[in-house]
């Protein structure tokens, strides 16, 4: 295809049969093996819309760019997504250039009525520009955005098996940048005989997320869902969000990921990475996080599901530079978490930080949470919130310079500061070595 020397008339088979127009793609049945290709540098204004996109294992059906380095531009107008496809299964959609400011998704995968779906792959995208109604609201909508998978529930249950994101770019735009969702819940309405459906294998990797209304990467109703090696910065610019975070999911990871200057949008949370209500047996590790107006990490326990959740081996640098809020710290635990294991982090204390621990309560105090060997390094001002040893249980950890450290922990042999160089020199040592890939990017 190619809107600047394409014809609707011709064959569309190569380069010099091209089509001219999206609309084009609507009249064609696709098989297993088959690419849709834009021309390298063309702009294409409409959208492409596809329903029952169905590939197979080792043939899948492509969407991308030809004939030169330069992304293609899908540029939507007058649609609800500048790509649509309904049911794609063994599909790959890479090296596009997608807007959409018109209206609320740059592209938007759906299933529905289709059992297992598999294998479904963005890479090398650039999103950006859509939805831009959104920059003028305090609370658009958590599943609308750059990208967006999201499950209806109808007669016949859907769900992936295999969604991956990577290597691509999705920034200043409405809403959420990624954003994946289905109506089958995992552990919301635990007493309820409904049969869960979650989606399985995603994989969103190596991608940076910035300059976001509202969630970068808000990921619900998944199990064993892995978030790694990306970067985030920059959301919740008029909606209260956290940056990259899991709802309503189990056995999901947040990992190597780097999350700055995330803002705390009517002065709540704000935070790179969380854990929200829901989740269960997740775990947030090998993260850095710098400068956030919110927390650098959170746990949310307010609905009695969430159970089995961890952060460890993480840093924590200069966060909590908004006004701290009552029970938010660099680490923030909110509302009555229980069966959580904080270990192994560094949370250092800028020169901006606030508050380095807190408990938060949001309809009662977190209930179970254990602290171990973690290094908490103050700046003479930033506290420890008052309400931490409600429901906080401190093993081996190290304080240093932490204003309002509980009278509990000053005179605990189990907390208490000894040879502090040496340990410190030690702790710092082994997160060289854990944090390698932090390290080396900053």
């Amino acid at each position: 295809m190619s809107s600047s020397e394409g014809n609707d008339r011709r064959s569309g088979t190569s380069s010099g049969q091209a089509w001219n127009s999206l609309q084009k793609l609507g009249q064609i049945n696709f098989n297993p093996g088959d690419r849709i290709l834009l021309k390298s540098g063309d702009t294409f204004t409409g959208a492409i819309h596809l329903e029952n996109l169905q590939g197979a294992e080792g043939q899948e059906i492509v969407i991308g760019t030809y004939g030169g380095d330069a992304r293609a531009i899908i540029h939507g107008k007058d649609t609800r997504a500048a790509i649509f496809i309904l049911n794609p299964s063994y599909v790959r959609i890479e090296n596009l250039e997608v807007t959409n400011p018109g209206d609320q998704y740059g592209i938007l995968m759906e299933a529905r009525s289709a059992g297992e779906l598999q294998n479904v792959t963005l890479a090398n995208l650039d999103v950006h520009d859509v939805f831009d109604e959104a920059f003028e609201r305090t609370n658009t909508p958590k599943t609308r955005g750059g990208i967006v998978f999201k499950v209806e529930g109808d007669d016949k249950p859907s769900w992936w098996d295999g969604i991956v994101i990577e290597n691509s770019v999705v920034h200043d735009l409405g809403s959420c940048g990624i954003s994946i969702g289905s109506d089958y819940k995992v552990n919301k309405d635990p007493e309820s005989d409904e049969k869960r459906y979650p989606i399985l294998g995603v994989r969103i990797r190596n991608n940076i997320i910035h300059d976001i209304v509202r969630d970068g990467a808000i990921i619900r109703q998944c199990k064993g869902a892995i978030i790694e090696n990306n970067e985030v910065y920059r959301t919740g610019l008029t909606s209260v969000s956290n940056g990259i975070w899991f709802y309503d999911s189990d056995s999901c990871i947040i990992q190597n990921n780097i999350g700055h200057h995330c803002k705390a949008a009517h002065d709540k949370d704000g935070a790179p990475f969380s854990l929200d209500n829901h989740t269960t047996n997740c775990i947030i590790q090998y993260n850095y996080s710098h400068s956030n107006e919110g927390a650098g990490y959170m746990l949310f326990g307010h609905n009695d599901t969430e159970h089995g959740n961890i952060i460890r081996h993480n840093i924590s640098y200069n966060d909590v530079t908004n006004i701290a809020s009552d029970g938010i710290g660099a680490i923030a635990i909110v509302s009555r978490v229980k069966d959580a294991l904080v270990y192994d982090n560094v949370i250092i204390a800028g020169p901006a930080t606030q508050s380095i621990l807190g408990h938060r309560d949001w309809d009662g105090l977190p209930v179970e949470v254990n602290y171990e060997n973690n290094l908490f390094v103050g700046n003479g001002t930033a506290y420890f919130d008052k309400d931490v040893m409600q429901g906080g249980n401190f093993k081996d950890n190290f304080f240093i310079n932490v204003v309002d450290l509980p009278e509990a922990l000053q005179n605990d042999d189990g907390n208490r500061v000894s040879d502090y160089y040496q340990k410190l020199q030690q702790k710092i040592m082994g997160l060289d070595s854990i944090n390698s890939y932090n390290i080396e990017k900053y």
